[in-house]
C-alpha cells in the first residue's frame, strides 16, 4: 500500500506539471497572437516616420551651444515696421548672440571635443555652428518666435576656415544677422579663441535660415532689418547681392545650363593631359570614381531637431567625418586640414527613421595641388517605393599638410556626368576665392585664406 500511494504520489505531480506546462504554452501563444496582432496593426514604415516626439531640446541630444550661452535673451520695445504691423525694425546688435565654450577649464566638455589626433573635432563645430545659427535667427525673430515660426536652416552659404583651432584654449561663438529680406534671415557666425589677453578669429560663416508658417509650412514674413554702421550696410550689401548670385547660379547650374566654351577647353586639356605617359612610376592623376567612399545610417529619434525632423548639424558633421575619410585616402595622409566649406543647401528634410546613403568623391583639385574639394551627396532611401531622392548636397575643401605630404593627385572625370561635376567645383573654388578676397579686406587673414589666393 506505501508503494502504490508512492506511485500515485508521483502521478499526480506529473499530472500537476503537465497542466502547468500546458497553461504556460496557452500563455505564451496568446502572448504571440497578441503580439502579433498588434504589430499587424502598425502603420507601415513610412507612416512611423511621423510619430511625434518630444520637441523640447534638452530631450533631442542637442550640443553644449544651449548650456554656454553668455549673451542675455532681450525683451525690449522696438519700432514697427510699418503702420499695423506686427513686424518690427531691429538692428544687426539686437540679434547678437555671444556663447562660450570653456575649453581650458571644462575638462569633459574639451573631452567631447578633442579628436585622437589632438585637434578639434570639426564636425563637432560644424554641429554647433547649426544651432548657433538658430538661436541668432530665433533672437532677430523676436521672444515668441518659436510659437509663431518654423525655423530652419535652409543651407550653409560660406563657411571659410582662418587659423587652426587649439583644443585647450576656450572658443567664443558670437554671431548677429547681418541680411533679411522677406521670410530669409543670413547669420553670419564668427569663432573666436583666446590667445593670450586676446581673442583671435579664427572661422566665419554665414549660414541662410528661412521662417516657415506652422501651420502651412510655406514662407512667412520676418523682422526687417536696419544697418546702421558703414561695415553693417556692407555685409548688408553683399547678402543682397549672395543672394541675387544664388539665384543666378541655380539658373546657371550645370544641371541645367551647358558648361561655356572656356569649361569646355578645360576639361579637353584635362583628359589630354591624362593620355600623356607619366614622367616617372607615379600616377599624377586618379579618376574620380576611384576616389569614391560610401556610408548608411539609420536616422534615428535621438538625433532631431525641435520640428521633428534629422538636425541638419548632425547631417553636417557625418557628412563632414566621410569627407574628411575621402581626403586621407585621396592624399594618402591623415594629416588634411579644413579650409573651407561652400554652399550646402538642405534640399528635403530628413525623417526620423530614414535610411541615408552618403557618397563622397573628390571632385576638384586646383593647379597649386594644395587644396582638395570633397563632394558629398546624401541620398533618402525610399525601401518600399524602391527609390532614392537627394535630401543634401555638401562641399568640403581640405589642404594639404605642408609638412611632409606630398602634392594632391589631379582628378580626371570619366563619365559626362563627373564631367559636370569637376566643373561645378571649379565654379565653387573661385567663389571661395572672391570670399576669402572679402574676408581679407574686412581684416580677417589667416594661414588658410593665402591658400585661395
Amino acid at each position: 500500500s506505501d508503494r502504490r500511494q508512492k506511485v500515485q504520489h508521483v502521478v499526480v505531480v506529473a499530472m500537476i506539471s503537465l497542466i502547468q506546462s500546458a497553461g504556460r504554452l496557452v500563455n505564451s501563444r496568446t502572448f504571440c497572437k497578441t503580439a502579433l496582432s498588434r504589430h499587424r496593426e502598425l502603420p507601415a514604415m513610412s507612416c512611423q516616420r511621423s510619430f511625434q516626439f518630444s520637441t523640447d531640446m534638452s530631450a533631442s541630444s542637442q550640443s553644449a551651444i544651449w548650456k554656454h550661452r553668455v549673451s542675455p535673451l532681450r525683451q525690449e520695445d522696438y519700432p514697427r515696421a510699418e503702420n499695423g504691423s506686427c513686424l518690427l525694425i531691429k538692428k544687426p546688435k539686437d540679434s547678437l548672440v555671444e556663447v562660450l565654450l570653456p575649453f581650458s577649464t571644462d575638462v569633459e566638455l574639451r573631452e567631447e571635443y578633442i579628436s585622437y589626433y589632438r585637434r578639434i573635432r570639426f564636425g563637432k563645430i560644424l554641429e554647433d555652428i547649426d544651432v548657433f545659427s538658430y538661436q541668432v535667427a530665433l533672437e532677430h525673430a523676436g521672444p515668441d518666435a518659436e510659437k509663431k515660426y518654423a525655423i530652419v536652416t535652409a543651407g550653409v552659404d560660406r563657411l571659410q576656415i582662418l587659423e587652426s583651432c587649439d583644443p585647450f584654449k576656450d572658443v567664443m561663438f558670437k554671431g548677429q544677422a547681418t541680411w533679411v529680406g522677406k521670410s530669409s534671415m543670413e547669420i553670419r557666425c564668427e569663432l573666436q579663441q583666446q590667445c593670450e589677453n586676446t581673442w583671435k578669429p579664427v572661422c566665419v560663416a554665414t549660414l541662410l535660415m528661412v521662417a516657415l508658417d506652422r501651420a502651412t509650412g510655406r514662407p512667412i514674413a520676418v523682422n526687417r532689418l536696419l544697418p546702421e554702421t558703414d561695415l553693417e550696410k556692407e555685409r548688408f550689401s553683399f547678402g543682397e547681392e549672395r543672394q541675387r548670385q544664388r539665384k543666378e547660379d541655380t539658373q546657371k547650374s550645370v544641371q541645367k545650363a551647358p558648361p561655356n566654351s572656356t569649361e569646355m577647353w578645360l576639361l579637353h586639356n584635362l583628359i589630354a593631359e591624362s593620355k600623356k605617359p607619366p614622367k616617372d612610376s607615379a600616377q599624377p592623376f586618379m579618376y574620380m570614381s576611384d576616389t569614391q567612399v560610401s556610408s548608411t545610417l539609420i536616422m534615428h529619434p535621438q538625433k532631431r531637431n525641435i520640428h521633428g525632423k534629422i538636425f541638419g548639424g548632425y547631417l553636417l558633421r557625418v557628412a563632414f567625418e566621410l569627407s574628411w575619410s575621402c581626403a586621407c585616402i585621396h592624399l594618402s595622409s591623415y594629416n588634411p586640414y579644413i579650409v573651407a566649406v561652400d554652399d550646402v543647401h538642405f534640399v528635403n528634410s530628413v525623417n526620423i527613421g530614414a535610411i541615408i546613403a552618403l557618397t563622397a568623391r573628390v571632385v576638384y583639385v586646383p593647379e597649386n595641388q594644395q587644396l582638395v574639394q570633397v563632394r558629398v551627396v546624401a541620398e533618402d532611401f525610399h525601401v518600399e517605393a524602391g527609390t532614392r531622392e537627394v535630401t543634401t548636397v555638401f562641399s568640403f575643401t581640405f589642404a594639404v599638410n605642408p609638412n611632409g605630404d606630398l602634392p594632391a593627385r589631379k582628378v580626371i572625370p570619366r563619365m559626362y556626368e563627373e564631367a559636370l561635376e569637376y566643373i561645378e567645383g571649379q565654379r565653387r573654388y573661385e567663389r571661395a576665392k572672391e570670399f576669402a578676397a572679402v574676408l581679407s579686406a574686412e581684416g580677417y587673414e589667416g594661414e588658410y585664406t593665402i591658400l585661395l589666393r
